[in-house]
């Protein structure tokens, strides 16, 4: 499972962060 974190920025969504869940 892959989980992503995401802000949105000017130009759109940003994936931040992303973690790798077993």
């Amino acid at each position: 499972k892959v989980e992503f974190e995401v802000e949105e920025g000017r130009k759109g969504p940003t994936a931040v962060k992303v973690r790798k869940i077993d």
